[in-house]
């Protein structure tokens, strides 16, 4: 049993490194998965295999990426959509749109709109730093929030079929 949960402890502390590498490199650019598997000292075979152990897929993961740091960014004052669009990996504005409603089901304007309007407890959104923007529920509404979106899709973001 001890193994077992060992195994599992592994299989989290490497996805956790493979995002936190994926996220470096997608912050000076874009990714492919060879660069991944090449900061990771190991081949792109073997990264799909390790991937695929632990339910996961580089798209998916990149896709989680984008959407927590687009989530962050949106939240942010004055942060332009053409620009939160290219510094999450999107060479057009039209593309992130359409992942964001994929994401949620709103637009880059709608979740922005509502990532900024949500406020836990009377607390102002803005003492909350940047890794805590308010996280959205697998329906794509805020969590916690009163209004839910019928319109949404049920999908949590990246379990699309690609």
């Amino acid at each position: 049993m001890r193994t077992a949960q060992h195994a599992a402890d592994n299989g989290e502390r490497w996805i956790e490194d493979v995002r936190e590498t994926l996220s470096g490199l997608l912050g000076r650019g874009r990714c492919r998965i060879q660069d991944l598997a090449a900061a990771r000292g190991t081949s792109v075979r073997t990264l799909q295999r390790r991937l695929a152990e632990t339910g996961l897929t580089y798209s998916r993961v990149v896709d989680e990426i984008r959407f927590a740091e687009a989530r962050r960014r949106l939240a942010q004052p004055g942060a332009l959509l053409k620009q939160v669009a290219a510094d999450v990996g999107f060479c057009e504005p039209a593309s992130f749109t359409r992942a964001c409603r994929r994401w949620t089901g709103l637009s880059p304007r709608e979740l922005r709109r509502r990532l900024r309007a949500w406020d836990p407890g009377g607390v102002p959104h803005a003492v909350f730093g940047p890794d805590e923007a308010p996280p959205l529920d697998p329906g794509g509404s805020l969590a916690g929030s009163a209004r839910r979106d019928a319109t949404a899709p049920s999908a949590a973001p990246g379990s699309a079929a690609k």
